[in-house]
């Protein structure tokens, strides 16, 4: 037998040999792994039970070596049809927007712009304003809003929640990590080929981490690109970082995985890079990968 530390991003039932134990979501669990582990998902939609292999690549699951220990991390299950096809009309164009399981194709006069996805959304919504496309999609714990505009084939990204439509307006709201009740409130305005965007604060009591949970919860905000939130977790010299620094440097990863409080596995689409955080006086004060 070889033990393995199973963490889940839903809630199921984790059955290894004779033994059956039911894993919270994001809970850590360690089993003496028998020849087959099998997985019963709880709750969820559209993903059946399966098997793990610890020996081969798949979609539902990541399995990584790191310091002779063996992870696995079940991943989010996938709930939208693999191909979804949208006909809108914006700006006198008619535009042609193809939803894929892991990517997005926009058809405009026999032109094709594609849009990678980091992950699979439940639901979508799709409207033109001015000379843009507003698709606005749901997913399992956030909402990505992608504006695309026919007149020069460009996009521009927006996460957060609470999305509405009203008008030539967009507004949306953003709410910094668990531990924290503050609130980013977003306004769009558009007018033609231009986008004016207004944000304001609502500042409510903040729970700063401990030093347990400080990198995990830098990278929570760092998923969720809530860049404001993750300096503030950070020594007072590098709070000034620029957010497409930290954009490039972490990249979109698709989850991580807490290996110990410090040493955390970071899932990308084609592979799993380790990081390790430096900690100073209770705040990050480096980061860097293996």
């Amino acid at each position: 037998m070889k033990e393995i530390i199973l963490k889940s991003e839903y809630p199921c039932l984790i059955c290894n040999g004779e033994e059956q134990i039911f894993l919270e979501d994001n809970e850590l669990l360690s089993i003496d792994a028998e020849k087959n582990i099998y997985v019963y998902p709880v709750s969820s939609k559209n993903l059946f039970p399966f098997s793990i292999d610890l020996f081969s690549l798949s979609k539902k699951y990541r399995v990584f070596e790191h310091n002779n220990k063996t992870f696995c991390c079940l991943l989010s299950p996938n709930t939208i049809a693999k191909k979804t096809i949208e006909k809108i009309k914006i700006a006198g164009k008619d535009l042609v927007i193809t939803l894929g399981e892991n990517e997005i194709f926009y058809s405009l006069n026999n032109a094709e712009c594609r849009f990678p996805l980091n992950a699979t959304p439940n639901e979508y919504k799709i409207q033109a304003i001015e000379n843009f496309s507003a698709l606005i999609l749901n997913f399992e714990n956030f909402q990505e809003l992608i504006l695309f505009n026919v007149e020069n084939n460009s996009f521009k990204i927006y996460n957060g929640n609470s999305f509405e439509i009203k008008g030539k307006q967009i507004t949306f709201s953003r709410t910094y990590a668990d531990y924290s009740s503050n609130v980013e409130k977003i306004s769009l305005e558009f007018s033609q080929n231009n986008i004016t965007e207004t944000k304001n604060y609502t500042n409510a009591q903040f729970d700063f981490p401990n030093e347990k949970t400080i990198c995990y919860v830098f990278l929570d905000a760092i998923k969720e690109k809530n860049y404001a939130v993750a300096k503030t977790l950070m020594i007072e010299s590098h709070q000034n970082v620029e957010d497409e620094k930290l954009q490039g440097f972490f990249e979109n990863f698709l989850s991580f995985f807490p290996i110990d409080e410090t040493t955390f596995a970071l899932f990308y689409p084609s592979e799993t890079r380790f990081l390790h955080f430096s900690i100073s006086n209770d705040k990050i004060s480096d980061f860097s990968f293996e």
